[in-house]
């Protein structure tokens, strides 16, 4: 699969689980306070926001801005296929965790893949191959891997890998040139 199509988000896919698994406080970005592992008061049983078509209207920019680049559905079609969170407060707290750690790899993915375009020296270039491996396992994900790995050192070799990018870059205003692709 392309990694722009796997890095996108479906929600027709998924279980919601963004609108359950992340907390948020009052802000300009929510309307309200929101616990961790707690299901949002928009989040339907069908697993739909019944104010998604309004979400910056109703005070939540926060979710309209937000983007798990494709974990959700990933979570629930591939590591807990025909299961449900609504189902068993164990899965739950599982499926949840695995959402949060999986949307952080995912977004690692998805920056790794974006270095891509940059003219990269050989060594940068086995680098990023080399970390995207670990972030995109020939075997993929199941939920016991997914729990077993290192998500901060993960995460801390690949944002040293970025940041070694910086002679990479373009320069000047050529920079405003390079944006983020979707």
């Amino acid at each position: 699969m392309d990694h722009r199509q796997s890095l996108r988000a479906d929600c027709a896919r998924c279980q919601g689980l963004c609108c359950v698994s992340h907390s948020f406080d009052r802000s300009e970005s929510f309307s309200f306070d929101k616990a961790a592992n707690e299901p949002c008061r928009h989040l339907g049983p069908e697993h739909r926001c019944a104010v998604h078509a309004r979400l910056a209207t109703v005070g939540h920019s926060g979710c309209a801005a937000y983007d798990c680049y494709g974990a959700g559905q990933r979570v629930v079609q591939e590591l807990y296929p025909g299961q449900s969170w609504r189902d068993d407060a164990g899965l739950a707290r599982e499926m949840f965790e695995a959402f949060r750690r999986l949307r952080e790899l995912h977004e690692l993915r998805f920056l790794l893949h974006e270095a891509g375009r940059l003219a990269l020296s050989a060594a940068l270039t086995i680098e990023r191959e080399r970390l995207l491996r670990v972030l995109e396992p020939t075997a993929g994900f199941s939920a016991r891997t997914l729990a077993a790995l290192d998500v901060v050192a993960v995460h801390a070799n690949v944002r040293s890998f970025l940041r070694s990018l910086a002679a990479c870059m373009p320069k000047g205003n050529d920079r405003r040139r390079l944006r983020l692709a979707r």
